[in-house]
């Protein structure tokens, strides 16, 4: 997901925008639903989730918000070291401590309710028990009943009026944490890290820990002040794009799962903008430049040895040296890439890819960032010396041996008439959630890739999972007499796949259009040809 904010300093009108976009699985109906609230305690316009009262994303007359997922870790296994052959007493600190035996009742429509026993130890439930493996408890955040209403951020947001209002509200959000980021009328942004986050050793929680002594625990939680947190920044703009929260010289270590490039494309765009409209807005949120493609592809083409390239090898090779490192939805270029550099990958990894498949392992492989560093400044590294082979092969070698492979993979591809265009390669789909073929949308044209701020992943041919992406994109720019709002989300308002507005929006969304967010300061500016009106009044 992407959330930034910037300045009235950087603006064309002397005020803030805000914009927000959170990527998650697409699903048709929608994840979520537009929605103004008007009473006379606040008028708030955003969107919702089925079944929450309340504006999740959003913005009112004086302020606005948003979210990204912060991606900290606080869910850690501990392995249980059961006292007895039932596994229903464990050890804790060289006693004995019996577990807590709960049995869950599933109801099962027409069908026999089945039971489910859960075993709860200090840490939290068991949560993998087998017989010849060990048994694993995980201690959870979410699993933690904290004293703060996640819901009453929300309602108080919608009342807010000011940083302070903006700041007094975060306090009643714990989990899952997201990075708020705010803008206000007065001329404020800010941005918070807002949670709760355990406090570690260093590299506690990237491995099993074990459960047989509470010095493993967690030492507490960050002091609230101590949360990251920033507000007016010199540079004019805060941004998240699920990148690290903090500098290395934090003094809490903690670990999760961070994205290594759309923050770093972000932060370079930013900063380099002025005089910025709400158009801008639209065009960097809808952005397929890969920051990725631009550090990898060239170190890749650099090692290509040309006199080796065939006629058909020739035409990728100019192909991916013309390429402008954006991820449109007609181009072939990028499928060259990512065969290429996917190839590669597996290709330098074939030590850790090979121990995972012969143990039958379920684990990471290293990043690509990691990758493309070493690329750059190690190409003599061991990792890049294919295992299988008696030779030494270097990253020049497996850079044109995968290449090769590529190649001829595009050829076969374009001998079975598959159409080379990357929205087709990367199957892009919106389904249902019950997969109905013919309540889904399928083979959608849009631009971008994981990699990119307009962050649309696909299928990639499985045709097993939803597509992935902005699943609401969201521009608030203040002005001196209001607001200029515009907005989208890949879907529509209705849950009916009978109904126009089912998934009236996609193709505009694909598009990279949007919506202006009308937002009414009375009922009296309805329009005349409003669908259909609801009153509610409250029970005496």
């Amino acid at each position: 997901s992407n959330n930034w904010a910037v300045s009235g300093k950087k603006t064309a009108s002397g005020y803030p925008i805000l914009c927000n976009d959170p990527h998650l699985n697409l699903t048709l109906p929608s994840t979520w639903f537009e929605v103004q609230l008007h009473c006379p305690e606040f008028n708030v316009y955003g969107v919702s989730l089925p079944g929450i009262p309340g504006v999740i994303i959003g913005f009112n007359n004086d302020i606005s918000w948003g979210v990204t997922n912060v991606g900290h870790d606080v869910a850690d296994y501990y392995r249980i070291n059961w006292a007895e052959a039932n596994k229903e007493s464990y050890f804790l600190d060289g006693k004995i401590k019996p577990a807590d035996i709960v049995i869950e009742k599933i109801k099962v429509k027409d069908q026999e309710t089945v039971l489910d026993t859960v075993k709860y130890t200090v840490w939290g439930p068991v949560v993998f028990e087998s017989s010849d493996q060990q048994d694993l408890a995980l201690r959870w955040l979410g699993h933690t009943s904290s004293t703060p209403n996640e819901l009453s951020t929300f309602n108080q947001l919608a009342k807010a009026k000011n940083y302070d209002d903006y700041y007094k509200a975060l306090q009643h959000y714990t989990c899952p944490a997201q990075n708020m980021v705010f803008a206000s009328r007065e001329g404020d942004i800010a941005m918070r890290v807002q949670g709760r986050f355990p406090i570690k050793k260093k590299e506690q929680g990237r491995f099993v820990q074990d459960g047989d002594q509470t010095a493993n625990a967690w030492s507490g939680y960050i002091p609230y002040e101590q949360i990251p947190a920033i507000k007016n920044p010199t540079r004019a703009f805060v941004s998240s794009a699920n990148q690290h929260s903090t500098a290395p010289d934090y003094p809490y270590y903690y670990n999760g799962e961070f994205e290594q490039f759309r923050g770093r494309i972000l932060n370079r765009i930013l900063g380099k903008m002025d005089k910025i409209s709400p158009d801008d807005m639209k065009a960097l949120q809808n952005s397929s430049f890969s920051i990725k493609a631009e550090e990898a592809l060239p170190l890749l083409l650099d090692l290509i040895n040309t006199d080796d390239l065939d006629e058909t090898d020739q035409l990728f090779y100019e192909q991916l040296k013309e390429w402008d490192f954006k991820y449109k939805a007609e181009s072939v270029a990028p499928i060259l890439f990512e065969k290429w550099f996917k190839l590669f990958y597996a290709a330098t990894w074939d030590e850790v890819f090979q121990n995972k498949k012969a143990e039958g392992l379920d684990m990471l492989g290293p990043e690509e960032w990691r990758t493309i560093a070493l690329l750059k400044e190690q190409p003599d590294h061991k990792y890049f010396d294919l295992i299988a082979t008696n030779k030494k092969e270097t990253a020049k070698w497996l850079a044109n041996m995968t290449f090769k492979e590529m190649s001829n993979e595009i050829q076969i591809m374009d001998n079975e008439n598959e159409k080379l265009e990357w929205y087709q390669y990367r199957d892009a789909a919106i389904k249902h959630l019950l997969r109905i073929p013919d309540f889904s949308r399928t083979d959608l044209k849009v631009d971008g890739c994981g990699d990119a701020l307009n962050a649309v992943r696909g299928n990639g041919g499985s045709g097993s999972l939803n597509g992935y992406g902005p699943s609401w994109r969201m521009i608030v720019a203040f002005k001196k007499d209001g607001i200029d709002a515009h907005g989208i989300y890949p879907g529509g308002q209705s849950g009916d796949p009978s109904s126009f507005y089912y998934d009236n929006m996609i193709d505009d969304w694909a598009a990279g259009n949007y919506y202006k967010l009308n937002f009414l300061q009375s009922a009296d500016e309805l329009d005349q040809d409003a669908l259909f009106i609801q009153n509610l009044e409250p029970t005496k």
